[in-house]
């Protein structure tokens, strides 16, 4: 069975226009299990392996956004230009994420100013 991506592929040379736009692209597996355009037997049966790859990580997504809403919190940190590449750099040379290391800082200062109290 082919995938989404080989599907996407082997249509690419019948363009799907948005209407609203007027934007002209190469349909995606997605787009073409929309319209429905089939040219053989095998094709359909490439689309429904399609389908059912998409379905599969679509409920991924849905499972791990759930899993991420009830226990995680979420922060937008902003930050000066250029200081984002310098985490990063320092992150990557002690072998953790920006994440994990941004948290480590914020614990660490944490503690501190609680025991300065």
């Amino acid at each position: 069975m082919a995938s989404a991506k080989d599907l996407s592929s082997k249509y690419s040379g019948n363009p799907i226009v948005d209407l609203n736009s007027g934007v002209t692209a190469a349909p995606s597996a997605k787009a073409l299990l929309e319209q429905r355009s089939f040219d053989s037997i095998t094709d359909i049966a490439d689309m429904n392996s399609a389908k059912a790859v998409m379905e599969s990580h679509s409920a991924k997504s849905v499972y791990r956004n759930t899993w991420i809403s009830e226990n995680l919190d979420r922060v937008n940190l902003t930050m000066p230009k250029g200081k984002k590449e310098q985490v990063k750099a320092i992150a990557d040379r002690v072998g953790m994420s920006v994440n994990a290391y941004i948290n480590l800082a914020i614990d660490e200062r944490m503690e501190k100013d609680a025991n300065d109290n």
